[in-house]
């Protein structure tokens, strides 16, 4: 374990109290899963602090000291009409206002069993009624898709693919009735408008979508 020095531990406080002036009180320090390790099918992680995250965010040097991974799920969702995009709320700190792949979030440590294990497949499937307000039984099919890390932001997204026979409308009414305000919009993306996608809104999504959109691409080419 890394003895972090105080002008580090004096730096990340000050990034800490800065990003509190501007979001307000209500921003909690809160105990995040940061990948330690991947063992063959075995994720294996430690407890890291919500701070951490966010001072290595904003200075790139702390992460020598803080070593947060944080662990995160991500969902490709088929509905009847397309891909589901989400348009990520201006107020959040992590991508303001980008597109990404919708479901999507972080593993949340209170999901932890008595075995200390976390089901990343349930936890998808919370972040699908939370963010898109669409009730876990209107999914189909579920398949593990790809572990994904990102060397910038040091995320590593378990990717999904979700299907579900609900319509556009039908996720529409379900995303304006029940889902929490993470998501300003959503938008659906046909099958076969991805590429004319990724052209258009290059530089507005999440470093991951246009990955995963395009690997989507390649394989309806083959």
């Amino acid at each position: 374990v890394l003895t972090i020095p105080n002008t580090v531990d004096n730096l990340a406080q000050g990034i800490w109290d800065e990003e509190i002036r501007r979001r307000g009180p209500a921003l909690f320090d809160g105990e995040i899963v940061s990948v330690a390790s991947i063992d063959g099918n075995r994720i294996i992680g430690r407890r890291a602090e919500y701070r951490w995250l966010l001072a290595q965010s904003r200075d790139a040097s702390v992460f020598k000291w803080s070593q947060v991974r944080p662990l995160a799920v991500t969902g490709l969702l088929f509905c009847r009409d397309g891909i589901v995009i989400g348009h990520r709320s201006k107020s959040v700190y992590q991508y303001p206002g980008m597109g990404e792949l919708a479901p999507s979030g972080s593993v949340d440590i209170s999901t932890l069993d008595a075995n200390n294990n976390i089901n990343l497949q349930d936890q998808l499937m919370q972040e699908l009624r939370e963010e898109v307000g669409i009730d876990p039984g209107a999914v189909t099919e579920v398949q593990p898709l790809a572990i994904v890390s990102d060397i910038d932001s040091q995320v590593f997204d378990v990717c999904f693919t979700l299907r579900s026979d609900l319509s556009w409308p039908q996720i529409q009414q379900a995303f304006a009735q029940n889902a929490s305000a993470e998501y300003e919009r959503l938008e659906v993306l046909p099958l076969d408008g991805i590429q004319a996608f990724l052209v258009a809104n290059q530089g507005t999504m999440t470093p991951l979508t246009p990955a995963l959109l395009q690997m989507v691409a390649n394989e309806r080419t083959l």
